[in-house]
């Protein structure tokens, strides 16, 4: 099967599957966290981000558009300002999807203030829109 120009082998959209299985469970694991369901401690609590956040931040940068266009749109909402440089990324890449969502997440940063553009990058965004 063929997908923006790839070709996808059962290893990868498997371990796509699972990335995206744990993910989900993390975010269930803190929202129960959060309505005090699952008793954790600090510490337990900052490791199940981390290790969330760095499967979101994997997943941005991976191989598969669509995924990593769903990662970038996550980290949006959740890392903001700290995950400038994975947006910054997806503008290089070569799938059009990927280049429009860094393009929106740079953009959305700039108006929550979250992100300041140098003048090239204003110009280069500006010659890509």
């Amino acid at each position: 099967m063929r997908h923006s120009g790839e070709t996808f082998f059962p290893a990868r959209r498997i371990l796509a599957r699972w990335a995206m299985v744990a993910c989900v469970f993390a975010a269930a694991l803190c929202f129960g966290c959060n309505e005090g369901h699952v008793r954790l401690t600090s510490l337990e609590k900052a490791d199940l981000e981390r290790r969330a956040f760095g499967l979101l931040e994997r997943a941005a940068v991976g191989e598969i558009d669509v995924v990593r266009c769903n990662a970038i749109e996550a980290l949006v909402d959740v890392r903001g300002a700290r995950a400038v440089a994975v947006f910054r990324t997806a503008l290089k890449s070569k799938a059009a999807m990927v280049r429009f969502a860094g393009l929106v997440a740079l953009c959305f940063g700039c108006n929550e203030g979250h992100v300041r553009l140098t003048s090239l990058e204003k110009a280069d965004l500006e010659r890509r829109a």
